[in-house]
């Protein structure tokens, strides 16, 4: 290779580079001013990644920076009312582009009531 190419590759290599920061320190800027203003961090994918099942809502909540909004919630199993049973709800958290995580809970009620993540899906996360 002569070295004008290798010189040409450098400079290529450079300017990626340089792009790439930008890029990754005007999303954080971005970041940052929506949270100085008040408003939530979006939820991203790698958040997405670090909830697993059995985890308790103030688990998730700390993972996510924010408390989910409840979209539904059964007192039934097998169609029977989970008087001492089963309670699901379905939360959601929602990003202003429309992005979303949805997390089941099921509440154990047996003299003791806990919250632990059953399942997760996401929706258009980055």
């Amino acid at each position: 290779m002569t070295k004008r190419k290798t010189a040409v590759s450098i400079i290529a290599v450079i300017v990626i580079g340089a792009v790439a920061v930008m890029a990754f320190v005007s999303y954080y800027a971005a970041v940052l001013y929506k949270q100085r203003r008040g408003e939530p961090a979006p939820i991203t994918y790698g958040q997405y990644l670090q909830l697993h099942d059995g985890m308790t809502m103030d688990e998730v909540v700390a993972v996510l920076g924010r408390k989910g909004k409840e979209i539904s919630s059964s007192d039934m199993e097998n169609g029977i009312l989970a008087v001492m049973g089963r309670v699901t709800t379905v939360y959601v958290w929602v990003n202003p582009d429309g992005s979303k995580i949805k997390c089941t809970f099921q509440n154990c009620v047996q003299n003791v009531v806990y919250s632990r993540l059953k399942a997760k899906a996401q929706s258009g996360l980055r």
